[in-house]
């Protein structure tokens, strides 16, 4: 299915997918000017995420907002919050963001009110054929709490029933993307200041959370009957573009490094 063909899309996962739902509740995590340059000049925008610029034209509003209504639910909803996570506690840092649980209630709410709209047969033939779900998630966890990276089995059992529950509530496409390279971003290499480069551990152990939660998507997909998981690597894209940078241009390496 290409993305043309795809009337609704689903999104749920932390900031590098919020578009403004953490403008919504009381936190510390709120996505300042520059971000969302495109949507609204020198003011706070919410959105961590800056879609035009990837030449999207068609926007998923944020769960929260008050003009996410109506038939505008089904067009797709999301339901992203910087600093959350797989786990309930991860971002407590921050105060209040809206964890992958709440998220999945969130959905269950808005599926709901698809019903109310559209009926119970067409409600399942919208989820199930003509619908995209996205699950960027896990980050937090690591990078807040780094005391889930020696239980790398917890976060991902918590993970699969979460995952399991989209999938009873109709979702069929899923796509999730993997944890990327921590270990090379300046904070982590800044409590370091020893290491060479990148943290070599801290990226073992998100490796290591990689490859158990490609498995666990090739098992979903093999055992629950019609469902695609997509394991989408960015941990890779990223070990590209800082290993082969000169093909991306200078400003995107540098970015990566200092930014």
């Amino acid at each position: 299915m290409s993305a043309e063909k795809i009337p609704t899309i689903f999104i749920f996962g932390d900031s590098i997918v919020d578009v403004g739902n953490n403008n919504y509740i009381n936190t510390l995590a709120k996505a300042m000017f520059p971000n969302g340059i495109d949507f609204c000049k020198n003011c706070l925008s919410g959105r961590f995420t800056n879609e035009q610029r990837l030449g999207a034209k068609d926007f998923r509003p944020p769960y929260l907002a008050p003009n996410t209504a109506g038939d505008a639910v089904l067009r797709g909803v999301n339901y992203a919050s910087s600093g959350s996570g797989i786990l309930n506690d991860t971002g407590l840092i921050w105060g209040g963001r809206i964890s992958l649980d709440e998220q999945i209630s969130n959905f269950e709410e808005t599926k709901a009110r698809i019903v109310s709209i559209i009926g119970r047969r067409e409600t399942k033939r919208l989820l199930k054929h003509q619908s995209l779900f996205i699950v960027v998630t896990g980050s937090n966890d690591f990078f807040l709490g780094k005391e889930t990276i020696s239980n790398g089995s917890l976060l991902s059992s918590k993970f699969e029933s979460q995952l399991r529950k989209l999938y009873y509530l109709e979702a069929r496409k899923i796509i999730v993307t993997n944890i990327p390279r921590f270990g090379c971003t300046p904070f982590e290499r800044d409590k370091n200041p020893n290491a060479k480069g990148c943290i070599a551990s801290f990226n073992e152990d998100i490796s290591s959370y990689n490859k158990r939660l490609k498995r666990l998507l090739t098992d979903l997909t093999a055992n629950l009957t019609a469902s695609t998981f997509v394991y989408a690597d960015i941990h890779a894209m990223l070990k590209d573009i800082l290993q082969n940078y000169r093909s991306y241009g200078a400003y995107i390496a540098l970015s990566l490094y200092y930014s």
